[in-house]
Formats: C-alpha cells, sequence, structure tokens
C-alpha cells in the first residue's frame, strides 16, 4: 500500500483497448489501481466512471506524474458518475522532476458523492494543503477518515480538520506524519476535538509534536472508546497512565490497541532438535528468524507488563503486537542457554569419542 513507485509503462495495451475493458466492469464493486498513471487517468475519466456505475471501493496507489496537482478535485471529478462508491483510498506520491505535466481546472467545490463514508489519503499532504482542504470539503458523509502526510519538513495535518464539513459525523480517525524527518507540524488536535462528537476510535499512526498531556486531556471530551497506537508511535507509559487511572481516566474508553511495538517467536530448538550451525563462526546458535521487540526507555517490557495489570484492573482491554511480544526476549533467552548447552553436549561427545579411540 506505501509503494506508490511508477511502473514502467510499455503503452500496452493501448488507451483504446484499456478503455474497452474498463467499461465492460459494469458489475464490478471493488477496483485497485497500482504503479501506473495512464491507466489511472482512463479510469477517472467521464467514459469510462460513467460505466462503473455498481463501483463501491476504489483504491489508487501512483504517483500521477504527468498532472500538475494530483490532489486537485477537479482529477477526481468523474467520480460523480459512481454514485455508489463508499470507499476511496489515495495513496499519490507526486514526482517533482516532470515539466510535461497536464495543467488542472481551478478548484471545484461540489461534492461528488453523498455516499463516501470511508476515506484514505496518503502523500504529500502538506505540500498541497489548498488541494487538500477543497477535496476533504466535497466529502459531506465520511465516517472513517485516515490523512498520512508524507512532506518532509512540515505537515497541516491537524489544521486539515477543519476541512471536514460533517465532523460530527465522523466516528473513526487516523493520522500520521513520516518520522524520518524531524516533521514542524502545524495545528492542535485540542482545538478541532470538540466538533467530533461522534468520534470512537482514534488510531495514531505515528509520533506528533502535540502528543503531550494536552492531546490525551482534550480526548476526554471525545466520546473514544479504543485508542490504537502504529508502528511508527513514541509512547510514554506515564502519560497513557492519566487515562486509564482514576481519577484522570477516561470515561468511555475501553480499548488499548499497542501495534507500535512487535516481535515474532522464530524456530525454536526443541522443535528442531539442535541449534543452528553459524558456519561463518563456527558455533552453534538460535535460529535467525526470531525478531525481538524494540522496547523503549518510556516504554519498557517490565512497565508494560505493569501498566497492563492496572488496566486490567480498571476493566480495560489491552490488546495489540505489544502485547503478543511480551516474553519473547526471555525466550530468545532460553535460546541461547539450549544452544550453550548443545554446544557442551557436543565437546563431550567428541571427547568421550576420541578417549573410546585411543582405548580400541
Amino acid at each position: 500500500m506505501w509503494d506508490t513507485e511508477e511502473a514502467g509503462d510499455p503503452g500496452f495495451p493501448s488507451d483504446a483497448t484499456t478503455e474497452r475493458f474498463l467499461e465492460r466492469l459494469s458489475n464490478v464493486q471493488t477496483v485497485g489501481i497500482s504503479g501506473s498513471t495512464r491507466i489511472t487517468l482512463l479510469l477517472l475519466s467521464p467514459i469510462v466512471s460513467s460505466s462503473l456505475a455498481r463501483l463501491r471501493n476504489l483504491d489508487i496507489t501512483s504517483t500521477l506524474h504527468s498532472i500538475s496537482d494530483p490532489f486537485s478535485p477537479s482529477v477526481y471529478d468523474a467520480l460523480q458518475h459512481c454514485p455508489e462508491v463508499i470507499s476511496l483510498t489515495l495513496n499519490i506520491s507526486p514526482a517533482r522532476s516532470i515539466d510535461d505535466r497536464k495543467a488542472q481546472p481551478r478548484l471545484l467545490s461540489k461534492a461528488y458523492s453523498s455516499k463516501i463514508s470511508k476515506f484514505q489519503l496518503i502523500g504529500p499532504l502538506g505540500d498541497h494543503e489548498t488541494s487538500i482542504r477543497q477535496l476533504l470539503s466535497t466529502l459531506n458523509s465520511l465516517a472513517y477518515l485516515s490523512l498520512f502526510d508524507t512532506s518532509e519538513t512540515s505537515s497541516f495535518i491537524y489544521d486539515l480538520l477543519d476541512s471536514i464539513p460533517t465532523p460530527q459525523k465522523l466516528i473513526t480517525l487516523a493520522i500520521g506524519c513520516q518520522t524520518e524527518r524531524e516533521v514542524l507540524v502545524y495545528g492542535d488536535f485540542s482545538n478541532k476535538a470538540e466538533s467530533f462528537t461522534s468520534l470512537t476510535n482514534i488510531c495514531l499512526l505515528s509520533q506528533f509534536s502535540s502528543l503531550q498531556l494536552r492531546f490525551y486531556s482534550s480526548l476526554h471530551s471525545l466520546p473514544i472508546r479504543s485508542i490504537c497506537f502504529q508502528l511508527h508511535c513514541d509512547l510514554s507509559l506515564a502519560e497513557l497512565t492519566m487515562l486509564v487511572s482514576s481519577p484522570t481516566r477516561h470515561p468511555h474508553l475501553l480499548f488499548l490497541i499497542f501495534n507500535h511495538i512487535d516481535g515474532k517467536v522464530g524456530t525454536r530448538i526443541e522443535d528442531v532438535g539442535k541449534p543452528h550451525y553459524d558456519v561463518k563462526n563456527e558455533l552453534w546458535a538460535p535460529y535467525g528468524d526470531w525478531k525481538l521487540p524494540e522496547w523503549t526507555e518510556e516504554f519498557s517490557e517490565e512497565d508494560f507488563v505493569t501498566f497492563i495489570k492496572m488496566a486490567h484492573r480498571e476493566d480495560f482491554v489491552v490488546m495489540g503486537t505489544a502485547v503478543e511480544a511480551i516474553g519473547i526476549e526471555s525466550k530468545r533467552e532460553k535460546e541461547y542457554d539450549q544452544a550453550i548447552d548443545y554446544t557442551m553436549a557436543e565437546e563431550r561427545r567428541r571427547k568421550n569419542a576420541g578417549k573410546e579411540r585411543e582405548i580400541a
């Protein structure tokens, strides 16, 4: 879903052949296009889109490199011919070095489909703030919104939330921005929170500068029932404790989902019967397909176990890959112990075999 690299386009099948094929998809309800600007634009043309009367789910992953503004609502204007679309995903990574891009007409402000209730948008949102605002303003029935900003220097992701025409209808919100660089985040979620009167699920895809006490305190005014933390989040258990412990516990929150840390139990020595032999280092060792969880000082395994016990006492449900990762490090240590034991046993067998040969 995250790879928007443009595939080499051989120009085959031709536009005419592709159009004829797409026009025959009148009964298709789900369409996904990945890596082809040409086919994407053909599908978004009025001729083809008017044939997709039963389309309900559309997923586009592309650079849209030939478009000057790939987030302009005018690019997606033909979706008005697809009245049954309820889910739209746009994973756009525009090329910056293309000079022969097609200019787009001025932004439009009409709603494309009152039925679009799920919208996922991935791309450099901070670099196209005006277009993103207009695009969001055309969708007046959103119940699920996911925004992930890949802008390199700054993000307006909080301010973009002001563009949602019916924030009171939103049930699930997922927000994030890239963390490879130090991204300056403009706006403040706490200033927007009061308008999301039906928001029951929030998913944080990355760490934000305002992920502090002010952020968590702003959630108290919302009917939040579940919070999900994804892989790029950098969390503090001390701050989270305020959400689950009296007297500052959230009045509605029930589920905490921690997917920001993961691990994997690989091949176990006891299942195979012997350790993996490391030829390079000439020693027996645990198998290399294990993945150790990356605990942090502010989110250690020991403190997380304590947090879970406290949350359970307050009737919270705690789940996610971080919960499943508990104990993996200790299991891995036992694998090393077994490998050492196996090595020592092998040495004893070789010595005993050598003595037997001497006696013989």
